[in-house]
């Protein structure tokens, strides 16, 4: 198996831990903090899958 897709599914099960986690934060920080969070991850999730694909479409133009 790949280390992205480890990678991948280890980030996406973190997301799934932390939103509700994020949720219960103070609304002072909820706004901030915890926005700034949940976006950063999804954004390096996002990155994740692009690179995975691209791996995978490269590895299959060389087979060719």
């Amino acid at each position: 198996m790949p280390k992205e897709v480890d990678a991948i599914t280890m980030l996406y099960d973190f997301l799934l831990w932390i939103i509700p986690k994020l949720e219960k934060f103070p609304r002072s920080q909820k706004f901030l903090i915890a926005d700034l969070i949940g976006t950063v991850l999804l954004v390096v999730l996002n990155l994740l899958i692009k690179m995975a694909k691209s791996r995978n479409t490269n590895s299959m133009e060389q087979m060719c």
